[in-house]
């Protein structure tokens, strides 16, 4: 099967996942570039953490916003950061130690490729893996192409930004929305039907 077959299969289970309201929404969570953001090198702020050996840089008012979406849109988190390498225990902790609140569902890891593929497989093939999913969001610093429409590519020395927040606000609530269209889709179709019936009866009566 080819990558695009791949990538409308897994979007079309999505989708019927949402019509049925099997409801299983994911963030695939990059750390580098998206909530670690280290501060620029010869800043007081990069000085202070690198004289205390810290090597971790997550950002108070990231964590915080991103905290705030994962509540609204009731996100399981999966992590995709090469960080995941490390282990599903270190990662949880770091971000429970950046600030994330104890009741965001770190659920899982993508899979640990040999070779490092390109993270966007990588992702595909867990929701080749994962059928339940409904709805997704990557957040990363680098190209996920056939998986862009679901993607915030952040900047990597600004993070997940305001900027960043609003595109994956609407990435979220796009495919949200889009049962309500499948449905008007669905509706639109059976009332044609029926009017077609209809009028095949009235000739039949009155030929």
């Amino acid at each position: 099967m080819s990558e695009e077959d791949r990538i409308t299969a897994v979007t079309r289970q999505m989708l019927r996942n949402r019509i049925e309201n099997r409801i299983h929404r994911v963030l695939f969570l990059d750390f580098d570039g998206v909530v670690n953001v280290p501060y620029e090198y010869g800043t007081p702020e990069f000085d202070a953490a690198m004289a205390q050996g810290v090597y971790d840089f997550f950002r108070p008012e990231i964590v915080e916003r991103l905290d705030k979406l994962i509540h609204e849109f009731d996100l399981h988190v999966v992590i995709s950061s090469s960080w995941r390498y490390s282990g599903m225990e270190f990662c949880q902790n770091s971000l429970r130690n950046a600030g994330f609140s104890e009741d965001v569902i770190i659920e899982d890891l993508t899979v640990l490729s040999e070779g490092m593929p390109p993270r966007y497989l990588e992702i595909l093939e867990y929701l080749e893996d994962h059928p339940r999913i409904s709805e997704i969001l990557i957040l990363d610093d680098i190209p996920m192409h056939g998986l862009s429409d679901y993607a915030v590519q952040t900047v990597f020395e600004d993070g997940y930004d305001e900027a960043a927040d609003q595109k994956a606000r609407a990435i979220l609530n796009r495919q949200i929305m889009s049962v309500g269209s499948e449905a008007g889709s669905k509706q639109v179709i059976l009332l044609a039907a029926i009017a077609v019936i209809i009028v095949l009866v009235i000739v039949f009566l009155y030929r």
